[in-house]
């Protein structure tokens, strides 16, 4: 009865992440939701309303190529009509200062993440082989000109390596194809990105005897792109990372005053310019982080009952979720080491920022990983 019970949970599992999958690739996009994602991904802080329109026609040629659903309006309305409908809707979050349009402050990132949100299912395996690709490149953290990513090759495992570590790392955040493997995604993927984007070209070298991939030149600003959907939620995870040091050695927090202290972290690194993304400070975001950290088994949690509370919303005899850190993680080199790995992912910036952005080999990778599936 045991292993039936097991059986059926598991077959209901499947055909309901097929369903959510399916629903994801139905939902149209919206000239809402593309504007909020062109904005969220430009490295500037505006974008001429000419060239709003150009990248708006340019992501619904990406989208239909993918396969995904476009609202009507943009077939029965011209572009500058599109897009300056789209605008008075998006007046709360968005403002049209001399013709440049612009986010409103930095709180309208977490509303125009919401929009965002709707189109990420598109190019969301795209994007963590752009990031892992990346990653690779040597001196990653500092921002380079476009030529010096067309100089250099990466080998094709180092990259199924780190993409299968973004996809373990975000699970919690992205609905993935339905697939038999990890693998079989990465290679229809990776197979996408070189024969039909031609983002992306793979070659043999004789010298280190492996296949490794280039980025093809002229496609540095899609690659980017495809990156900038995804690096506000590694910097979440990050934010999460260098914040566990407020439970050393053996301090237990409720969840929310954890979570509260992650979004104060967030929004002090944004100030000093360690991340670029404010939206890392939203509590919904980081609630939905910490999933992972629990679930690696890097937190732990335990619900307790309050004999006298301090919070003004909660009375006395609540129950409350707590966390801790695990025993494996409670000295300051663990926090580190999980935090470098997940920083080696992150936005490369114009200034390359302190030690601990050191970059992480794939091989050091490989013995984190299995040195944390042995706990």
């Amino acid at each position: 009865p045991a292993d039936g019970r097991r059986l059926v949970k598991s077959v209901c599992l499947k055909i309901a992440h097929e369903c959510l999958y399916e629903m994801n690739r139905l939902t149209a996009v919206t000239p809402t939701s593309a504007i909020a994602s062109i904005l969220l991904t430009e490295d500037r802080r505006g974008i001429s309303v000419k060239q709003l329109g150009e990248r708006i026609t340019n992501l619904v040629r990406l989208v239909q190529k993918r396969k995904g659903k476009i609202a009507t309006i943009f077939t029965q309305t011209n572009n500058d009509s599109v897009v300056d409908n789209a605008l008075n809707v998006m007046t709360k979050v968005v403002k049209v200062r001399d013709g440049l349009v612009m986010q409103c402050d930095e709180n309208s990132c977490i509303e125009l993440a919401m929009y965002r949100n709707q189109i990420l299912h598109h190019f969301i395996h795209e994007s963590l082989v752009s990031i892992a690709v990346m990653s690779l490149y040597k001196n990653h953290h500092t921002m380079h000109s476009e030529d010096y990513y067309y100089q250099e090759v990466v080998n094709k495992g180092e990259i199924m390596q780190c993409t299968q570590f973004l996809s373990k790392l975000l699970k919690h955040e992205f609905m993935y194809k339905p697939s038999t493997s990890f693998i079989q995604n990465f290679d229809e993927t990776l197979d996408f990105m070189i024969s039909d984007e031609k983002i992306l070209s793979d070659e043999w070298i004789n010298d280190s005897n492996a296949n490794c991939i280039r980025i093809n030149e002229g496609m540095y600003d899609l690659m980017f792109f495809l990156a900038m959907l995804i690096w506000p939620f590694i910097d979440t995870y990050w934010i999460i990372s260098i914040s566990l040091k407020s439970l050393l050695p053996n301090k237990i927090l409720s969840e929310k005053e954890f979570a509260s202290i992650c979004s104060r972290n967030a929004e002090i690194k944004y100030f000093e310019g360690e991340i670029d993304f404010f939206e890392c400070v939203g509590i919904h975001s980081i609630n939905n982080a910490l999933k992972w950290f629990l679930s690696q088994r890097i937190l732990s949690t335990q619900s307790v009952v309050i004999a006298k509370s301090n919070f003004l919303t909660q009375s006395r005899g609540t129950t409350v979720s707590v966390v801790m850190l695990s025993e494996s993680y409670r000295k300051q080199s663990s926090i580190d080491e999980l935090s470098n790995i997940i920083d080696s992912y992150r936005k490369p910036t114009k200034s390359k920022r302190g030690k601990q952005n050191k970059k992480i080999s794939t091989h050091n990778l490989n013995q984190y990983l299995i040195k944390k599936s042995k706990l």
